[in-house]
This record gives structure tokens, C-alpha cells and sequence, in this order.
């Protein structure tokens, strides 16, 4: 489905973030999609939980760059591990996933194959959902206190397209640059706007073109890989609205 406020059209196709308890199998399909989508030599495993004003996010550094262990992002201080911990928040019994590109009249271009690339390698991962080709296809992750077991059984839900136009700058650090409270303005106006789900049983993984670039604050003392204060290649959060709940993911993936 493509989709904007304004418009639709149809195609083809935490830790202690609140501890949504699939911090970790989020974080690997981000590495996974990092991977995909071009990044240079083999992504961390290692994830960082980040405290950020209002919001508390995990992300995974790009390859080559060393997870900092204090004070680097300002006034945030991560705390740095091989594996997140379950602070006892909500867990997602199953998900459902949706690639979701930000495409407005006149942005940068995705590069040739790149989206049918990312849906393939969500087709192929949902089919994969309860083999045993991999790790996100058998394991369980954490337990919620009603007994409710995160679920690594996986669905794509399709390719979904933000034709809204790009707000202006809030940070400096490329010329099309926004920061982690623009993007999660975006993910949820686009969500409330076109009535898609709002729960833990989905997730949105927002993919901008070469040249869109983002960080955690407007100062951009951490910012995507394309950037010269690179810091991750993909994070992850999540957004309460209402009642309900926004799983998210940013992927600064190819650069």
C-alpha cells in the first residue's frame, strides 16, 4: 500500500525503552537490514540503551564505530552491554512488520532495487518464521508478568510509502537532516492518519533515501552513519499514543 495524509494509492510489494521485551530480536533485524542495505563489513550484535528527554530508544552502532561508554550524546549517558536486560515492561506476543519510506515529491532517490531488496528480505524472513534457518525464526525473548511470551513469529504486512513532504532542518549535520523528535512526529501522524494498527502486535521500520540524514537531538552529537558524528546505523523506540502503542524502528541503512 502507498500511502500519505494526503494521499493513497495501492502497490506491491527495552530493555528500558518502557522494555517492550523485543528490544533484541528488533535490534537484529536491524543489523540484518543494515547488512542488506549496504553497510561496510559485519554489524555489531551489540545494542545501546540511550536515555534521551522524553523518550528512551536502543540502537546499534554501524560497523567499525566503538558504542560510547558515557556522556558522548550530551547530557545522556547510555549504558553500554552485549545483551539487553528485561526491566518487566509489556512484550509482543507476535508482529507484524511494515517497511515504511519516506518518498515526497523531490526527495533524494532510493537507489536502484533498494526497497525491493528491503521487502524481499522481509518476505524471506517471514517465511522463514518458526523453521529453523535462524535465530529469529525459533527463539523466544522474556516473559511478561501474566505469563505472555515475546514471540519472534513473524509477519510483512507489505511496503508502505510517507508521501509527505520533509519538514525543515532541526539539526545541521546534512543537508536534509532531522532529528529523532521530528521522525517520531512523522511515524505517528502517518500511523493515526492512514488508521493503521497501534499495538504490540506491529512494528514500522521507517527507511530514508541516500542523503536523509538524522540524530538523537538538533545539538547532533549522535547522529546516522552518513554523517561525520556517526553514531548508529539503526535504532529503535517506541511511541504511546492513546491507548495505544507505535513499535518503530529508524534505519539510517545505506550510505
Amino acid at each position: 500500500m502507498r500511502a500519505g495524509r494526503g494521499r493513497q494509492e495501492t502497490r506491491q510489494s527495552s530493555a528500558r525503552a518502557h522494555a517492550l521485551g523485543l528490544a533484541g530480536r528488533i535490534v537484529a533485524i536491524a543489523a540484518g537490514i543494515c547488512a542488506v542495505a549496504g553497510a561496510a563489513g559485519a554489524a555489531s550484535a551489540g545494542a545501546v540503551v540511550l536515555h534521551l528527554p522524553g523518550a528512551t530508544i536502543s540502537y546499534l552502532p554501524p560497523p567499525g564505530v566503538r558504542a560510547p561508554q558515557s556522556g558522548a550524546e550530551g547530557n545522556a549517558k547510555p549504558d553500554v552491554s552485549k545483551l539487553l536486560e528485561y526491566h518487566g515492561g509489556p512484550v509482543m506476543p507476535s508482529n507484524t512488520d511494515y517497511a515504511l519510506y519516506w518518498d515526497p515529491a523531490g526527495a533524494p532517490v532510493y537507489p536502484a532495487g533498494y526497497e525491493a531488496g528491503i521487502d524481499r528480505w522481509f518476505e524471506d524472513l517471514a517465511h522463514d518464521s518458526g523453521g529453523v534457518q535462524n535465530t529469529d525464526s525459533v527463539l523466544t525473548q522474556y516473559k511478561d508478568a501474566a505469563g505472555e511470551t515475546a514471540s519472534y513469529d513473524v509477519h510483512f504486512a507489505g511496503a508502505l510509502v510517507d508521501t509527505d513532504a520533509y519538514p525543515a532542518n532541526g539539526c545541521s549535520a546534512a543537508p536534509i537532516c532531522f532529528t529523532e523528535e521530528q521522525l517520531r512526529s512523522e511515524i505517528a501522524a502517518f500511523v493515526e492518519s492512514n488508521k493503521l494498527p497501534s499495538d504490540l502486535q506491529h512494528e514500522y521500520f521507517l527507511l530514508t533515501p541516500p542523503g536523509v540524514e538524522s540524530c538523537f537531538e538538533a545539538a547532533g552529537h549522535s547522529c546516522s552513519d552518513g554523517t561525520k558524528h556517526a553514531t548508529y546505523c539503526a535504532y529503535h523506540g517506541y511511541i504511546t499514543v492513546g491507548t495505544g502503542v507505535i513499535v518503530y524502528a529508524m534505519l539510517a541503512a545505506y550510505r
